[in-house]
């Protein structure tokens, strides 16, 4: 990374994650705004915009026990709990989780948003702001509401494949700096010809 963009980031002082990203999977060039939270089991790709007060891979309570609260299964938080200790035997082990959170590149996430644990957000969408996010996000589809929904795409399907097969994030910024990004269709064009 440019000492240039160190120093910006330092300007303008955004989150701990920028300061601490070996700590995080946070991708180059992605940004985080103030108290935005990010569990540590999340990818975040390249070129990312993460708004203020996001909340991502959060985990959830169990539904189908007696209570769900976490003194059945989470000893290490006896002060969190009131001091309720549950017998081991009868101590509940955390359902696992198989996956990470994954925010693809290129997407922008919207203030007070939510995204819950396992879920694969596509490369180039859109978080609507304070949606939920409970499923899985496509590419290049913008999300809305609670539960978060599809409202529409951002370009057409035959667009959308080309942007996935071609990943622009991944060329030398040398590279990107140089398109003309109001011209997806150009972009595109120049893209393959550089493959060639």
């Amino acid at each position: 990374m440019s000492l240039f963009f160190d120093l910006l980031l330092d300007k303008l002082k955004l989150t701990s994650y920028h300061r601490r990203r070996k700590k995080y999977d946070i991708g180059e060039y992605s940004y985080i705004c103030h108290s935005t939270k990010i569990s540590p089991n999340v990818k975040i790709g390249k070129f990312c915009s993460i708004a203020d007060d996001v909340i991502i891979g959060v985990g959830s309570h169990p539904l189908n026990t007696l209570s769900t609260h976490p003194f059945q299964y989470a000893r290490h938080k006896v002060k969190l709990t009131g001091n309720i200790l549950v017998d081991k035997e009868n101590l509940l082990k955390p359902s696992p989780t198989g996956k990470k959170t994954v925010i693809g590149n290129d997407v922008w996430i919207g203030a007070r948003a939510i995204i819950l644990r396992d879920i694969n957000v596509g490369d180039g969408a859109v978080i609507g702001a304070n949606a939920v996010v409970t499923k899985d996000v496509p590419p290049y589809a913008v999300v809305a509401g609670v539960p978060a929904k599809i409202i529409k795409y951002r370009f057409p399907q035959e667009t959308i494949d080309k942007l996935e097969e071609l990943k622009w994030w991944d060329y030398p910024k040398d590279f990107i700096v140089k398109l003309p990004f109001a011209n997806v269709d150009k972009c595109i064009e120049i893209l393959e010809n550089s493959k060639s």
